[in-house]
């Protein structure tokens, strides 16, 4: 757009702009196909970090992973693992275009001994033209207080050997005095009543170790972990996890709350 100054039929001066459009050249772009399987193109550096390698039953251990270098770290997909009898929980993924770093957060939590697998990294090198693989490597974590893995289970066998009793068996008759019938009972009854002590004694311990504090969003995560399945508990399990590992606030349905706890008896 360019200013031109001119004057009208009656004399006066003014201003109009004149127009004039300019185009470039156009370029044709020829995009290769990646190689099957992998959707990452660049140069990367991958690593984890443990806090600990060594934990109590049910503590949470935490890890995290990072990725480094040129690419296109936006279409790495989350590293959450699946292993046997552990509740992992995972952290949205962070990526710092400045640094050009991705990194996210996981939480294991088992009351038995095992392992984190290692992570993996596939993408296609632009420079050596080559299909790249970088891997972590696993990590053995000790749980205190877990059985042993490889401990056998004690097996009783009744034995196939039979006793042949003699031809001519003597009875025996065993004639039971008035007093001896009347001990008898009575250490028959202290035994039931310490029975029946007991399983109250138990019944107790066991609806105090039942007992939850539902404040306690780790503990309350943990026990409602198994029963995920249960989309009642799967939308409680999602708030938990943002309200701990994103610093979110929201608020729990207090009752469906306590009737998914007492539907399965946590």
């Amino acid at each position: 757009a360019t200013r031109v100054n001119s004057r009208d039929m009656w004399g006066m001066f003014g201003a109009s702009v004149k127009w004039k459009s300019y185009f470039s050249n156009s370029i044709k772009i020829h995009s290769k196909p990646l190689p099957s399987g992998v959707n990452l193109v660049g140069n990367f550096t991958l690593g984890v970090k443990v806090d600990k390698q060594t934990i109590n039953k049910n503590e949470a251990l935490n890890l995290t992973i990072s990725v480094q270098g040129d690419g296109n770290l936006e279409d790495i997909k989350s590293f959450k693992p699946y292993i046997d009898g552990v509740n992992v929980f995972a952290e949205k993924i962070n990526i710092d275009n400045k640094a050009k770093i991705l990194t996210q957060k996981l939480a294991f939590v088992s009351d038995s001994d095992f392992t984190i697998p290692s992570f993996e990294l596939k993408y296609f090198d632009p420079l050596s033209k080559t299909v790249k693989i970088i891997k972590t490597k696993p990590i053995k974590i000790k749980v205190n207080g877990a059985l042993a893995s490889k401990e056998k289970p004690l097996v009783i066998k009744k034995a196939n050997s039979k006793v042949q009793e003699p031809i001519n068996k003597v009875k025996k008759v065993v004639i039971y005095s008035k007093s001896w019938t009347i001990a008898s009972f009575i250490f028959g009854l202290i035994v039931g009543m310490l029975i029946m002590f007991f399983r109250t004694w138990k019944f107790i311990s066991n609806s105090k170790e039942k007992s939850i504090n539902i404040k306690n969003e780790k503990a309350l995560l943990i026990k409602l972990f198994p029963f995920r399945d249960d989309i009642e508990v799967q939308k409680i399990v999602d708030i938990l996890e943002r309200n701990i590992y994103s610093n979110a606030n929201i608020k729990i349905d207090k009752r469906i709350l306590k009737e998914i706890i007492k539907k399965y008896n946590i």
